[in-house]
């Protein structure tokens, strides 16, 4: 069945300190006092909004069975000859009640997410597809994880009344895991994409779970899955800015619960509010810090713009919670996680050449040193993605990369609090934003020789940073790049740089007030083949005889500057500037020429002085011509070769006339042909070969081996076998001419 995606929404996961968003969708007012708190939002769906939610629900049941990649046809769910309106709204139930879902259930949110939808195009024939992603990272050691921390908390916290078990759960998140003070950059790359791994780490419950780390989305899932265990009313609250809780306690009233509040900023353990300040004004508090702050003065849940969003909520209680109760002593025992980590494992994805392969993730058992393999299942280990170690906090040793590790991505390492180390790859090249943000225990580091820039914030937040020791090709530090913590230097090691003298870091140190000495000399081979290469549209560059990059510059003329089809002065490039590209050189991505058998191809949109080429655009196929004035010759009839090979002018000899010794001429090609008006004739007929030249007669009758022009080889006499050699040679062109 042809099927084409009409739309396809992707749910953002990313969610920040001010940009969280919680999500559902409501039809119905809330009726104070009298909710299901562990199904609140799906009391709120339409009847098909919540025949959505049951089958998603029974689908993430029924895992791990499902594929990763899932979509199924629910067309008998519309009436007959549905039109294309009543698809879309079909779409859009499936996403409000997946929202619906994981607001009620936060676990769920990592068995998978709808996707999307694919509907017919009017006029089409109508069907209607539900898309579902599995989340890549839910595997049977996170989940094991996960759940065997909820037990941990749930046993340390779970005795007493509502506020005693409540004081004691926000005392446990508070103290044991933060608020994700990297997520404004390290989550600024990629951060709509499902597969962004810092998205899931921090914006919901498996992240705080796992890696003791959220921001307020991740924060709300926590407490919404460890209130259902401890039989407290709770239910999700959010809006464009924050996400926090609401909980019913026993005086029948609602209020605010928000631990972000006094979440520790990242790793160094800094509070927005003491622990006492949170319990003695936060806590519980539907006052000053409710309905006048900005965070909690629309706490509506999105679903869809335009659709249906929840505005309506248990009225809150005034004022903050007065605990009537006896227990004096809020103090827990926090009993042994009951989980065995397994076997370290690595997860990976094979890269285009198909024999090198990129890390994507790693779990399980962590402790001592990170030692990356140099290969995987006979993939040479190449490259570290993303995240793929983010939040790794169990190692107490060094970081050993193999030297194959030719890049290291965006946050792969950040985070990983227990690193002391690294031996980095000797091929190493690229160090990726916020790759080793976080990482408060590095003490020393030494740069490899080919690393020509440290990206923002690669190295943001390594508190306990003393040396670093640069290689002779580095050319640019990006924005806060080492940066350690910000208005508290104080409790900072003083850092050192080393470099060569006459080198960019030298410079660099000057600028940002940081201790410089002198290591090593700068590289003096550029220029080998004295080329200049592009490196991006306005952009060019030297290599060294090592490969590593020199001399970026800008294009520019003797003027400093460059218009529309002006030359570059040093490179050549031609610059231009049109359709919001700067400064891209006249380059025409993918063409390819038309030929007499395919059709050409423009390739890419670019610009091009001022103007546009057609993305995707085909050229027709030119006419066959012949490369030559030859002839070539086969039985009764004549052709000539094209350039692409083909046989072109193909047709019957003609003209001349036959005489009594001598076979008709063909006024085209020369060839003899036909038969001799007299067939009692004892003169035997003279015979052309392909070429035109006349053969001897006396071969007629005698076996000739070789190669036809069809790729036909055998015997050709004056008897059956010829018949049988005519009918393979048909046969072979045949074949030749169905597979071009």
């Amino acid at each position: 069945m042809k099927r084409t995606i009409s739309l396809f929404l992707v749910i953002s996961l990313s969610l920040s300190l001010l940009t969280c968003v919680m999500t559902s969708a409501s039809f119905l007012s809330a009726a104070e006092g009298s909710e299901n708190a562990r199904t609140y939002y799906y009391d709120r769906l339409s009847d098909r909004q919540k025949k959505c939610y049951d089958y998603l629900k029974k689908y993430y049941d029924d895992l791990p069975s499902k594929p990763k990649e899932y979509s199924e046809e629910l067309s008998s769910w519309l009436p007959s000859g549905f039109s294309f309106e009543e698809s879309k709204k079909l779409g859009e139930d499936f996403i409000i009640a997946d929202m619906a879902l994981v607001a009620d259930e936060p676990m769920y949110s990592w068995k998978g997410r709808v996707s999307g939808y694919a509907q017919s195009s009017p006029g089409e024939t109508p069907y209607f597809y539900v898309n579902i992603l599995r989340t890549p990272l839910l595997t049977e050691e996170v989940e094991a994880h996960a759940n065997a921390r909820i037990r941990q908390i749930v046993a340390a916290v779970g005795s007493g009344d509502r506020y005693t078990k409540l004081r004691k759960l926000a005392h446990y998140l508070i103290s044991n895991s933060f608020y994700d003070s990297f997520s404004d950059t390290l989550n600024s790359t990629g951060n709509d994409s499902l597969d962004t791994r810092g998205t899931y780490y921090n914006s919901d419950a498996y992240g705080l779970f796992t890696k003791n780390v959220a921001v307020c989305a991740g924060f709300a899932d926590a407490v919404k899955v460890l209130c259902d265990e401890l039989d407290i009313p709770c239910i999700q609250v959010g809006n464009r800015a924050h996400a926090w809780n609401l909980v019913q306690m026993e005086d029948g009233q609602w209020y605010l619960l928000d631990i972000t509040d006094a979440a520790k900023i990242g790793p160094d353990g800094r509070l927005p509010n003491t622990i006492d300040e949170y319990f003695r004004s936060v806590f519980l508090n539907n006052g000053t810090m409710g309905s006048s702050s900005i965070f909690y003065s629309d706490p509506y849940m999105l679903s869809l713009d335009g659709v249906a969003h929840v505005t309506e909520f248990p009225k809150l209680a005034d004022g903050q919670y007065r605990y009537n109760g006896s227990t004096k002593d809020f103090s827990y025992t926090v009993p042994k996680l009951d989980h065995t980590p397994g076997e370290g494992k690595f997860s990976y994805k094979v890269n285009d050449d198909n024999k090198s392969c990129t890390i994507t993730n790693y779990e399980g058992k962590q402790a001592g040193d990170l030692t990356v393999p140099e290969s995987i299942d006979g993939f040479t280990v190449t490259a570290i993605d993303a995240y793929a170690f983010y939040m790794c906090t169990g190692f107490t040793g060094k970081l050993i990369l193999p030297d194959s590790v030719e890049s290291i991505g965006h946050a792969a390492f950040a985070g990983c609090t227990g690193l002391t180390g690294a031996e980095l790859s000797d091929n190493l090249r690229k160090i990726g934003s916020g790759a080793f943000a976080g990482c408060t225990r590095l003490s020393e580091l030494v740069l490899p020789d080919l690393v020509d820039g440290i990206e923002e914030y690669a190295f943001g937040g390594c508190s306990e940073l003393a040396s670093v020791t640069f290689g002779r090709h580095v050319q640019s530090i990006g924005y806060n790049a080492f940066l350690k913590r910000d208005n508290i230097e104080s409790e900072n090691k003083p850092l050192t740089f080393k470099a060569p003298d006459n080198s960019y870091v030298k410079e660099y140190a000057s600028t940002n007030n940081i201790a410089f000495a002198v290591h090593g000399s700068a590289c003096d081979f550029r220029d080998t083949d004295g080329k200049w290469e592009y490196v991006s549209g306005d952009l060019h560059f030297h290599t060294c005889e090592h490969g590593a990059y020199f001399d970026y510059t800008r294009h520019a003329d003797k003027n400093g500057s460059l218009s529309c089809g002006d030359k570059c002065e040093d490179c050549g490039a031609i610059y231009c500037a049109a359709m919001g590209f700067s400064n891209i050189p006249p380059k025409v991505v993918n063409d390819r020429p038309a030929t007499c058998t395919s059709p050409g191809f423009t390739g890419e949109t670019v610009c091009v002085c001022g103007n546009v080429l057609e993305a995707g655009k085909e050229i027709s196929p030119t006419p066959h011509k012949p490369k030559d004035d030859t002839w070539k010759i086969r039985g009764e009839y004549h052709y000539q070769l094209c350039v692409c090979g083909e046989e072109v002018n193909k047709e019957k000899h003609s003209g001349g006339t036959a005489s009594e010794n001598e076979r008709a001429v063909c006024s085209i090609c020369g060839a003899h042909y036909g038969d001799l008006p007299s067939s009692g004739s004892s003169t035997k007929p003279s015979v052309t070969t392909e070429g035109g030249a006349a053969a001897d007669t006396s071969t007629l009758e005698s076996t000739a081996t070789g190669t036809s022009e069809s790729g036909c080889a055998g015997a050709i006499g004056m008897n059956g076998s010829f018949v049988l050699l005519l009918l393979l040679c048909g046969y072979t062109a045949l074949r030749k001419e169905n597979n071009k």
